[in-house]
């Protein structure tokens, strides 16, 4: 895989929702994303390719973001402009369940987020971030779509368990007042995952935070890994990637992990939302 630039940058909105931005410029090459509890909008600014097997070309915009594997995707000489946001934000300005976007879901030209990726595509690249920001804001402040109780707790429950991932899921039943099979419909309606899986995600993410500074195996136990194997299963199921590979990741301070497909002689990239 071929790749000219890469960047990441926090947003000053995340009060509402709004994580980070992302760039991938001249991106050549098979890649691949990894299982992810946000919801990422993808505005496709230059090239072409196929992701999650969708043709997709410039102009075109979609959002990913629930699924509890790898997917994958081929560039021909795409740029990709990406926004990471939570799903309640996602769900307030589209209407749109965060549930539908597991397999990828390519927006119609109607829908707000949509509008936003048309209008960037005429701006130069150094105004995008602010005029998404000053878009998305603008946007939130109508309320298009409200939230009801079920995803007031929903929101209450996932902010908690990226604050404490190893918290008891009963100690999170009594502190909103209802059973776990309550909860579980919650989630399976609104994002299509179950409580376990949402927290397996973010467990993986925390590990990489770990494996930054420690070893591998003080990163396990910390995450709340059974072991160093149980760690790695994890990390293979849902990024694709070893903690090793991860490791090496950190010490070359890049985002993205390069290896080379053993049978097909092309480069092969992951990018980690994080």
């Amino acid at each position: 895989m071929a790749l000219r630039n890469l960047s990441v940058t926090p947003s000053n909105l995340q009060s509402i929702g709004l994580n980070r931005y992302m760039y991938w410029e001249n991106t050549v090459g098979s890649f691949s994303t990894p299982a992810t509890t946000s919801i990422i909008l993808g505005i496709i600014t230059e090239g072409s390719g196929i992701y999650n097997g969708h043709e997709s070309k410039a102009g075109d915009v979609f959002a990913g973001g629930f699924n509890m594997e790898p997917l994958s995707g081929i560039g021909r000489d795409v740029s990709l402009f990406l926004i990471d946001m939570d799903f309640h934000l996602f769900y307030q300005l589209t209407g749109l369940l965060p549930s539908m976007c597991r397999e990828v879901l390519f927006l119609e030209p109607s829908n707000p987020l949509a509008r936003l990726g048309q209008r960037l595509a005429a701006l130069p690249s150094d105004q995008w971030i602010p005029y998404a920001e000053h878009f998305l804001l603008k946007a939130f402040t109508r309320q298009f779509y409200s939230l009801d109780v079920r995803t007031e707790r929903l929101i209450y429950v996932t902010k908690t368990l990226r604050q404490k991932p190893l918290i008891d899921f009963d100690v999170l039943c009594r502190q909103t007042g209802v059973s776990y099979r309550a909860l579980q419909r919650d989630f399976a309606h609104m994002l299509g995952i179950t409580p376990k899986q949402y927290a397996n995600v973010h467990r993986l993410y925390q590990a990489t935070e770990y494996i930054r500074h420690r070893q591998l195996t003080d990163a396990a136990f910390l995450a709340g890994y059974c072991d160093q194997s149980h760690m790695t299963r994890e990390f293979k199921r849902l990024s694709g990637l070893t903690p090793n590979q991860i490791s090496l990741m950190h010490r070359i301070d890049s985002k993205m992990f390069l290896a080379r497909e053993q049978n097909a002689r092309k480069h092969h990239a992951i990018v980690l939302p994080y």
